[in-house]
């Protein structure tokens, strides 16, 4: 094996060879100066751009640099807010050759506390008697601050469904780039970037319960949101409207309960209208959802009226009527709904 060059760059790759010697696939080239008068190489930085060390989740706890210095220097690692003031250092001397170096940082100050959540400069210098070389200088980011939990639109705790193959829904998160959810307490968490999940396998009759939690990009985890809802079969022998829920009740139009989640059962098809008025009686809002199958249905709501202006604080009344003409049946069932800012 022929040593590394200091007169021009050197071309790394590896190859792995089976039981009987056949090689497989080269990897990625990897292309290396080397100069043995460095004062280091091979720097590689574990969470580089957020951390969240307060609350040791998701594996984002520490800023670690990882380097080889040369024999008889001396690694230094300075951690500084956003005034320029320095919040901690760490600084070893190496005296080794070819080891590895790790400095740290666990996101407290230079006393013990916690630093505050924030933008953060990074600085690593290798010096010797007679220089000194910056290996790394970046900034990187602290988030101890835990996502709001999602709120459920569908199911809501206490429903009653007759699609055993429902599609869950919830509010976004502001700062979430995932969700997890489990069903039934199992223990292996599903994660999802979209707010919404239809299960692919049937759920038997009986109650069933729901958890979800929001992660962000530092891996915090929020409280979890759990909702018990039950599975019942679906009676057709007559027409009606049954499970007629609307939630969050009352909505706050600036918050996470911005979004009504208008849902309900029909026990055969029909033609459905939805229709929000104030107490003036005017329509604010109205829903031809036109014609649809028997079974579970689910609308969502945005506080909007029709022209697409959110409404004014106060009391609004939700009416629902469905009609099937072959059944010679007309259902038409209310709620107060309140709406916050």
């Amino acid at each position: 094996q022929a040593p590394l060059s200091s007169e021009a760059v050197n071309e790394l790759w590896v190859v792995a060879y089976d039981v009987l010697g056949n090689p497989g696939e080269p990897s990625d080239s990897v292309f290396v100066d080397y100069d043995p008068e460095f004062l280091y190489g091979l720097v590689r930085v574990e969470n580089p751009k957020i951390i969240s060390p307060q609350n040791q989740q998701g594996g984002k706890s520490a800023l670690r640099v990882s380097l080889f210095p040369s024999a008889g220097t001396t690694s230094r690692l300075e951690i500084k807010d956003a005034a320029g003031q320095i919040v901690f250092t760490a600084e070893e001397e190496f005296q080794a050759v070819d080891q590895e170096l790790t400095l740290t940082w666990d996101g407290k100050d230079q006393e013990g506390a916690w630093a505050a959540d924030g933008i953060y400069a990074y600085t690593v210098t290798v010096s010797d008697e007679v220089s000194a070389e910056t290996a790394v200088n970046n900034t990187v980011e602290v988030d101890n601050t835990v996502p709001i939990a999602p709120l459920l639109l569908y199911p809501q705790a206490g429903a009653k469904l007759t699609n055993n193959k429902p599609t869950l829904q919830w509010k976004a998160v502001a700062d979430a780039v995932s969700y997890r959810l489990t069903l039934d307490g199992a223990e292996t968490w599903i994660t999802l970037s979209d707010t919404s999940y239809t299960l692919t396998e049937p759920l038997a009759e009986g109650e069933h319960n729901l958890k979800i939690k929001a992660v962000d990009k530092a891996n915090n985890e929020s409280a979890v949101t759990e909702a018990a809802f039950a599975v019942t079969s679906l009676n057709t022998d007559e027409f009606s409207v049954s499970n007629f829920t609307a939630g969050p009740n009352p909505m706050n139009l600036q918050g996470l309960r911005s979004q009504l989640a208008i849902a309900f059962t029909l026990r055969q098809p029909a033609e459905v209208r939805i229709v929000i008025y104030n107490l003036a009686g005017s329509v604010i809002k109205k829903f031809d959802l036109g014609s649809l199958a028997g079974g579970d249905q689910v609308v969502v709501w945005d506080g909007r009226d029709a022209k697409g202006r959110t409404v004014a604080a106060g009391p609004y009344l939700l009416r629902l009527e469905a009609f099937n003409l072959a059944a010679g049946g007309e259902v038409a069932l209310s709620k107060p709904i309140l709406c916050l800012r």
